[in-house]
């Protein structure tokens, strides 16, 4: 059976729009509850706030050595442009979620850009391809593999609103000549479409209730080549969120976030096979703290437990084969801001480090301290 989507127990507004931010990361995971750099990513408008801005999100410090990107926000009056560059895929390109193979191909990174007007608005853009030839023995023809992908986003925002919409279709496709000079070409075709909200829809003295609602959803075609059925696939998620933001004072603020409901559909279509994975959370709990000690350093920590149902249904002809699973998850972040002039610094601590120290002084095979770092300069 194939796996379609990779069923995470965690809370499913953890979108990776929001995922390239340390700072929320080390609060316990405290997505779209407050305001933050990375809200652009979800609601484009928001660029309005973060003009004349650079950042470099250096990723995964003890691991990947390509998960980086960096980027730069610049104001003109009511206009602001953004480019973004390096920046990762939307989840369903993962390998995990392809029916193609393409292993000559990096679907990794992207280009995105944003322009943002009128004060309130924003549309953004991005793109990736990538594409690989190979001769064969017949010169007039090459085994090649290609990729493409377009996407198109707007977004909306007030002081108590944020509106965001995207829209991203990728193309890939292979062409395998053999020794008689006949071709087999395979290509997959995917869409995907995503809307979010959040609102602040009260404010009781030092309290902001704070909504989210998203919603995604992107389907494939695949085709093999031959003359049977296609495989179809889709995916969709759902949830909802409430938070109650306390700011105690200028140095300090409380998130306390649930997700009452959340919810993940996937389906997978060959003709004779059809699987279907579900997953509901029921619910969710987040909870964040940020405190600014000195004027040039930030501590943060924060927590969320997760509690999730999942259903796996296998249906093979005339046969149906149900699994069903309850999990509950818990995890804690705890992560530091420096700041020195116009440059700030976000990081997350690395939980093998806080449990086992450095190496100097235990011995243990630990790694860094900061598992991923955030710089953003202010001009």
């Amino acid at each position: 059976m194939k796996k379609i989507i990779l069923l995470c127990i965690v809370t499913l507004m953890a979108l990776s729009a929001f995922a390239q931010s340390p700072r929320l990361m080390s609060m316990g995971h405290v997505h779209g509850y407050i305001a933050d750099d990375s809200d652009i990513f979800m609601y484009p408008a928001t660029i309005h706030k973060y003009n004349n801005t650079a950042y470099a999100y250096l990723g995964d410090l003890a691991g990947d050595e390509d998960n980086y990107n960096f980027g730069i926000n610049y104001g003109m009056h009511d206009l602001v442009i953004g480019a973004y560059f390096n920046k990762p895929l939307p989840e369903f390109l993962d390998a995990i979620n392809l029916n193609i193979a393409l292993p000559n191909l990096k679907l990794e990174k992207q280009f995105e850009m944003f322009v943002g007007f009128s004060e309130s608005m924003a549309i953004n853009f991005n793109l990736a391809m990538d594409s690989y030839a190979k001769a064969v023995a017949d010169p007039d023809n090459e085994d090649t593999q290609s990729f493409m992908m377009f996407g198109l986003g707007f977004g909306y925002s007030t002081d108590m609103m944020d509106l965001g919409l995207h829209f991203e279709m990728p193309l890939l496709s292979t062409e395998v000549f053999a020794a008689d000079g006949s071709s087999v070409e395979k290509t997959e075709n995917k869409m995907g479409f995503d809307l979010g909200g959040r609102m602040t829809f009260a404010q009781m003295g030092d309290v902001d209730l704070v909504g989210l609602a998203n919603f995604d959803f992107d389907t494939s075609t695949y085709d093999d080549g031959d003359d049977g059925d296609d495989t179809i696939d889709s995916n969709m998620g759902f949830d909802l969120g409430i938070a109650g933001v306390i700011n105690a004072d200028e140095k300090n603020k409380v998130v306390l976030g649930v997700t009452p409901f959340g919810m993940a559909i996937a389906t997978n279509d060959d003709g004779t096979d059809v699987d279907i994975e579900t997953m509901i959370v029921l619910p969710a709990f987040n909870v964040g703290l940020e405190s600014m000690i000195t004027k040039w350093l930030v501590v943060r920590a924060g927590a969320e437990q997760a509690y999730s149902m999942f259903t796996i249904v296998d249906e093979t002809g005339a046969t149906e084969a149900t699994i069903t699973q309850w999990d509950s998850n818990f995890m804690y972040t705890m992560g530091l801001g420096v700041m020195w002039k116009n440059f700030t610094m976000d990081f997350v601590l690395n939980e093998d480090f806080l449990h086992n120290g450095p190496n100097v002084v235990t011995g243990a095979d630990t790694a860094d301290l900061a598992a991923e770092l955030m710089i953003k300069y202010k001009f």
